[in-house]
This record gives C-alpha cells, structure tokens and sequence, in this order.
C-alpha cells in the first residue's frame, strides 16, 4: 500500500488515509484528516484533485 495515493476529507475516509503510503487532503478536511496527510491540496470546491492529479 505505500505506493498507494488516497485523497479524503471526511471520517469515513480516516482508516483510508492511515493505511495508503500517500494520504492527500484538500485544505478544507476535518482536522483528523488533515493530521494525517503527506500533502494538503486547495479547496474541494476549486477542483483541487484533478489539479493535483494533472501536476503529476
């Protein structure tokens, strides 16, 4: 799994986040999620996923 990339937000997305090798969450995640993240991306609202994915 640690070569794995996840993005969450939310709680259920929390066991997620702690198993993936590349938890990612935008900047407006619960605080739970956000602790969790190698990388915090832009707003949901701002298409901040797909900008994040076309940067790879």
């Amino acid at each position: 799994m640690d070569q794995v990339m996840a993005f969450g937000d939310n709680l259920n997305d929390l066991h997620m986040m702690q198993v993936v090798g590349h938890p990612i969450a935008p900047e407006n995640a619960r605080p739970e999620i956000l602790e969790l993240s190698e990388t915090v991306i832009g707003h949901h609202k701002d298409q901040s996923v797909m900008a994040y994915m076309e940067g790879l």
